[in-house]
């Protein structure tokens, strides 16, 4: 008996340890290659999916493996629960609740030091539209050494965080939760920063400052990357250049196949991956037929270009 109850544990533990996947990611949160990577996660992957994590999913930091976030997923892969963030230096940096993807309730962040750096409440998704950037009431904040500047929702933070992986530090008046009037954002480089107006959480505009000159404006928080002429163009152009495999054709076989890319900064296109296909004959020929794609225009945030991943469907459809 002993001898069977070691066998089939040893079995559930050989099961569950190969179940195991490994995905590597850069600044950006992309899918990358083990050698560009900053963080990596470890988990359960949702059946029938490559890139889904289902249950507890830890994260690490590439260069130094420590931990980097404990995060909990339903089984359809949506991040619902309580998740924990760390800095490399090993300090707690959020505590998080997220409701089916979204984060929810009340998160608190800490400075590297430990020290608390802001109080968040976050609420219902579709509280708020697209002209609030930030998700969330701000109840309080801390400076660095210590001292609390926004208290019961107001006041003045200086509130640190990243943009394009490099640390800033955003101040600014906040009125009942939500940032309000003109907003200054701080570069390591002290030679450019951001100017930012908002009214009660909307955004209004901004603009990018070097060597006290403006350089560029944005009336748009976060723009999502998109072709001239929209995607109608992109999908004629795929459908004119479409060739119908002959063995699938031959045997029946139609459907769509999902392809996903990289658009960089440039626009340019890369990185090409098939999420789903019916066979490995289409998935080939939507590849090909998508890498025809001519630059796009690039996703921004704040004003920056950044590299952003799409999908597309190209459907094959026997006549």
């Amino acid at each position: 008996m002993k001898y069977y109850t070691f066998l089939i544990k040893f079995v559930f533990l050989s099961n569950f340890i190969s179940a195991q996947s490994r995905l590597y990611y850069d600044k950006a949160d992309l899918v990358t290659t083990e050698m560009n990577c900053y963080y990596f996660k470890e988990g359960q992957i949702v059946s029938g999916s490559e890139r889904t994590f289902k249950d507890t999913v830890k994260a690490y930091y590439c260069s130094s493996k420590k931990s980097r976030s404990i995060e909990v997923f339903n089984s359809q892969g949506i991040q619902n629960g309580f998740s924990l963030y760390y800095y490399e230096n090993g300090s707690l940096k959020e505590r998080a609740y997220f409701k089916l993807g979204a984060r929810f309730g009340i998160a608190t962040e800490y400075y590297e030091s430990g020290k608390a750096k802001a109080i968040l409440a976050y609420s219902e998704a579709g509280t708020f539209d697209l002209t609030y950037p930030f998700k969330y009431r701000l109840l309080s904040c801390w400076d660095t050494a210590g001292v609390q500047t926004v208290t019961n929702s107001n006041g003045y933070c200086n509130y640190y965080s990243e943009l394009l992986g490099k640390q800033i530090i955003e101040s600014g008046k906040i009125v009942n939760g939500l940032r309000d009037s003109t907003w200054t954002i701080r570069f390591p480089n002290h030679n450019e920063y951001l100017i930012e107006d908002y009214s009660l959480g909307k955004f209004i505009k901004g603009k990018r400052v070097m060597d006290g000159q403006v350089v560029s404006e944005y009336n748009e928080f976060q723009t999502q990357a998109e072709i001239d002429g929209g995607l109608n163009v992109f999908y004629n152009r795929i459908m004119n250049e479409l060739k119908y495999p002959r063995i699938s054709r031959n045997n029946g076989v139609e459907g769509k196949v999902f392809v996903e890319f990289i658009i960089n900064e440039s626009g340019l296109l890369s990185e090409f991956n098939v999420v789903s296909s019916p066979n490995k004959e289409l998935a080939d020929e939507a590849i090909r037929v998508v890498k025809l794609s001519p630059k796009w225009n690039p996703a921004r945030i704040r004003g920056f270009p950044i590299r952003s991943r799409y999908v597309v469907p190209v459907t094959f459809k026997l006549g």
